[in-house]
């Protein structure tokens, strides 16, 4: 019932999350730090096991939902842990278009959004995407697609979604807050990494004992782990200036 990511009203509901891949002592932690030292809310429904869809694990959920009706949130993590194990006899596609496609219809019957929790490849794409791991399938089933980037050591990272629910596109700027556990919209995301860099640059200008060109910018810039071609802080420097 507070804020989603730092800037917008969300109405409070009750929420089922199904943590497949954690245990109490950590979920516990967790949301300590996240409540601070209020209680967990009354609404906040978990199970830690859960069987797979094709094993009566979507009939269960159907049949929670249905005894639960104040319940419009549920938290799925990870899918892996629930969606139906492979088969040879179907393509990795079928398989995982039906996981997600039983889901959305059990959404809208109970109007309650489902968030799949998944994991990404390792290999970078220009399509974020195509960085969900497993087929196609999975994106082209759900209405839509979150993905969280963030380099290994950084605090900040970028969410990109897509979908039949985004107008356009979006990839935002976050900053995470590790004493409250909580994720910040810090602007566009690329509109963001454009003033970053003009903060680094005249960071490096402000700190020198001699005027700079553009060469001896970059050649800085890089010492201090801001990694930027000649050319574009030659750029960037014309248009600042």
């Amino acid at each position: 019932g507070s804020t989603f990511l730092g800037n917008t009203t969300v109405q409070q509901g009750e929420v089922l999350y199904l943590p497949l891949e954690d245990n109490r002592r950590r979920l516990q932690r967790r949301i300590t730090k996240l409540l601070s030292d209020r209680e967990a809310p009354a609404g906040l429904h978990f199970a830690f096991d859960w069987p797979r869809l094709d094993e009566g694990g979507l009939e269960a959920l159907d049949t929670l939902l249905g005894e639960r009706p104040g319940i419009n949130l549920v938290i799925v993590d990870t899918l892996a842990r629930l969606k139906p194990a492979g088969s040879k006899k179907r393509t990795q596609y079928e398989e995982d278009r039906d996981a997600v496609d039983s889901l959305v219809t059990l959404a809208d019957k109970h109007s309650v959004v489902i968030v799949l929790v998944h994991h990404l490849r390792e290999m970078e794409s220009d399509d974020p995407l195509d960085m969900i791991h497993d087929s196609a399938g999975l994106t082209g089933g759900v209405d839509g697609a979150l993905v969280l980037k963030r380099r290994r050591g950084e605090a900040d990272a970028n969410l990109f979604g897509d979908g039949r629910d985004f107008e356009n596109p979006v990839e935002l700027a976050l900053k995470w807050n590790a004493s409250a556990a909580t994720w910040t919209i810090l602007g566009d995301a690329e509109e963001y990494a454009m003033s970053e860099q003009r903060r680094a640059i005249l960071g490096v200008v402000k700190s020198a004992d001699k005027p700079l060109g553009p060469k001896a910018i970059t050649e800085r810039l890089n010492a201090n782990g801001t990694e930027m071609k000649n050319g574009a802080v030659r750029e960037m420097c014309s248009q600042m200036a």
